[in-house]
């Protein structure tokens, strides 16, 4: 069993560096609690996986992070 403490990661606005198109590949950096970089590894499955947790993440938001309302909800439909 694993005692380490968590380790919580932050991130800093930086973009994604592409290291591969066919097939998609890539790396996000993050900061850790001691500001050492992390590079998170992404490939399509992973990206789209990460995308569809932080849309459900966003759509949990209430008050002043309620997700925004479109203008035409028909668009929604």
């Amino acid at each position: 069993m694993n005692d380490d403490p968590l380790k919580t990661a932050e991130y800093q606005d930086g973009d994604i560096t592409i290291l591969s198109r066919a097939p998609l590949i890539g790396t996000l950096e993050l900061t850790d609690d001691d500001g050492e970089p992390i590079e998170l590894q992404l490939d399509r499955r992973t990206a789209e996986a990460l995308m569809a947790a932080l849309t459900k993440f966003l759509l949990t938001g209430e008050g002043e992070d309620a997700p925004p309302i479109p203008a035409d909800r028909d668009a929604l439909e």
